[in-house]
């Protein structure tokens, strides 16, 4: 029960914490993945919104008269001079197809201006052609509309800046005839220093499908100019325009679908998605079992405010929202891993105490086996001493005071005064050679089983002081040699001998007794020596305790025979000091048989 309490409870307590922990753990690690995927599918947009954003800013910041091939500045030129546009000479954004440029004014005569920079995108032509034809189908919806959108424009917040008069005349002429723009700066000489109005809006993205099927992204804004009449200016040279500066410019790029909607995003993911983090594309499969991972989505075309044709995104797959999956794989692989490594020390701890408790009890019976024995042992030597010292002490006392004049009772009485001596100088004698042979290593040497057993036949056969007629030898011919030692054969067939006719003694009165049984014989490649008697028998739990120090069958208050329970244990002994084998075996018909099997030579 202290061991339970001590040991047991507590590894079983502490066990049970631990495997809460592990469920705690798991648990945990399950909750935040949803969280973990919410929070990388931020990242993700984050570092797209980024890119675009940048894309936009630079281009919001693109003065409006470098949509053109080339355009005047007299911050750069005080005089008259022409400089290349950037749309021209620079290269162009990563993600951005090409520029366009038109007067929204001038309805479906508009005239549409491309350009694609330094490096133009492949087949630029036949691409060109294709833009420049969806923008034409563009402005004829948007023509329908014209007076509704001015208005919406007018509403809408925008920035405003003011401008040399003659800068924006030049950028807005579509001569640009040197003679006419000279006497241009000399008849505006008076307005040189008056600024004119310019309002810029911001760009506008929007995502289209044109009549081909092919996805537009485009990004537009407008800029208008003010009015020159509301500044008395009436006469203008023909090189102006002949509206008098009223315009409403659209201006804008377009941007690469697969940029946009394919490489940019894997570019992001690459960056900031890590360990079992995936950027899963519009109708890209995660190949993952049901369960096995959370997946969250974000929206990137809402989260930056892409116009969307109605209905197109119902019809092209590639503009559902983007998800990001975390694996939750590793997750339960690991717990799976952590349960049976768990469950594998906790199987070991179990079968640890069980042994543990298996031998604390196996010990607790061997000690209560051995106080028992020691008990039984008391017992019996103090009846073995207490017969012979009693009978001794009172034939010796009988001679000595003189109460015995016949010299025949006499001689008895020495007699049995001898008897009882050498009891008691055998049972002495049994305890020092069971000290001797517990203690002293023997070393047997190769002999003839046979020829030692006929040494010991006339010992064998004395018993009382006469010849019995009790003992049956059977000494099997042609027997190899093994190991022995005489004097340990001897007490071995001795103590075999005394023991069976202490317990199963041959009845002279009885027709149908058997004598006692000594027989050598070969079995397979070994020599064995038996006795065999036809006593009571030995009970089949009892067999393995029979050569035990001390251990005798029943309970020396109650047992009629007399011993110490050391003959059998010394048969065991002197076999072992032989390298031989002892056991008990039950015998056919009734007895038991006493086997003691040798090595050989």
């Amino acid at each position: 029960m202290l061991y339970a309490v001590l040991v047991v409870l507590p590894s079983i307590v502490f066990g049970g914490l631990h495997w809460h922990q592990i469920l705690t753990d798991h648990g945990r690690l399950m909750a935040r993945a949803p969280r973990d995927a919410a929070e990388s599918a931020r990242h993700v947009y984050t570092g797209i919104a980024e890119r675009v954003k940048s894309l936009l800013h630079r281009e919001e910041e693109r003065p409006w008269y470098e949509y053109q091939v080339d355009y005047y500045s007299p911050r750069a030129f005080p005089r008259w001079s022409l400089i290349a546009s950037p749309l021209v000479t620079d290269k162009r954004p990563l993600g951005l197809i090409s520029w366009f440029a038109y007067d929204f004014a001038d309805g479906t005569d508009a005239l549409i201006e491309s350009f694609h920079g330094s490096d133009p995108p492949d087949d630029w032509e036949h691409l060109r052609i294709a833009l420049e034809g969806f923008l034409d189908r563009l402005i004829d919806e948007d023509a329908k509309e014209y007076e509704q959108i001015v208005e919406v424009i007018r509403l809408k917040g925008y920035s405003e800046r003011r401008m040399p008069i003659i800068e924006v005349g030049v950028n807005l002429s579509p001569h640009r005839d040197p003679e006419c723009v000279r006497a241009a700066f000399e008849q505006l000489e008076e307005y040189h220093d008056k600024p004119t109005t310019v309002r810029e809006w911001d760009l506008h993205l929007r995502i289209v499908e044109d009549e081909s099927g092919e996805l537009r992204i485009l990004a537009t804004r407008r800029v208008q100019i003010e009015r020159l009449y509301d500044l008395g200016l009436m006469d203008l040279p023909h090189c102006f325009q002949e509206n008098g500066f009223d315009a409403v410019l659209v201006q804008g790029f377009f941007i690469d679908p697969t940029w946009l909607l394919h490489d940019l995003p894997k570019a992001i993911a690459s960056e900031r998605l890590v360990g079992p983090r995936r950027l899963l594309l519009p109708g890209e499969a995660s190949g993952e079992e049901p369960g096995d991972e959370f997946v969250h989505e974000v929206d990137l075309l809402a989260g930056l405010d892409f116009e969307v044709q109605e209905g197109l995104r119902e019809r092209r797959p590639e503009l559902a929202p983007l998800r990001v999956a975390i694996s939750t794989r590793d997750i339960t692989e690991r717990f799976r891993a952590t349960a049976w490594r768990f469950l594998g020390v906790g199987a070991m701890m179990l079968v640890s105490l069980g042994l543990g408790m298996w031998l604390l009890v196996r010990s607790v019976q061997a000690s209560l086996e051995e106080a028992r024995r020691t008990e039984n042992f008391v017992a019996a030597i103090t009846h073995e001493l207490r017969t012979p010292i009693a009978a001794v002490k009172m034939y010796g006392e009988m001679l000595h005071e003189g109460w015995i004049s016949d010299p025949a009772k006499k001689a008895d009485y020495l007699e049995r005064i001898l008897r009882e001596t050498n009891r008691l100088d055998v049972l002495v004698d049994r305890v020092i050679e069971k000290r001797k042979l517990g203690e002293q290593p023997a070393e047997p040497q190769p002999g003839d089983l046979n020829v030692v057993v006929q040494e010991q036949v006339p010992d064998l056969l004395l018993t009382r002081g006469t010849y019995g007629e009790d003992l049956k030898f059977k000494l099997g011919p042609d027997l190899p040699s093994v190991f022995l030692i005489p004097e340990c054969v001897h007490g071995v067939l001795v103590n075999l001998v005394e023991n069976a006719r202490k317990y199963a003694p041959v009845r002279a009165a009885d027709p149908n007794a058997e004598p006692i049984l000594v027989e050598t014989r070969r079995e397979g490649t070994q020599v064995v020596l038996e006795v065999a008697d036809r006593g009571p028998g030995i009970p089949d739990k009892e067999r393995s305790k029979v050569f035990r120090a001390f251990y005798r069958l029943g309970d020396e208050r109650t047992r009629t025979t007399s011993g110490t329970g050391l003959g059998l244990h010394l048969v065991w002994l002197q076999s072992r000091a032989m390298g031989a084998r002892v056991e008990v075996l039950p015998r056919a018909g009734g007895g038991s048989v006493f086997r003691v099997t040798f090595r050989s030579a």
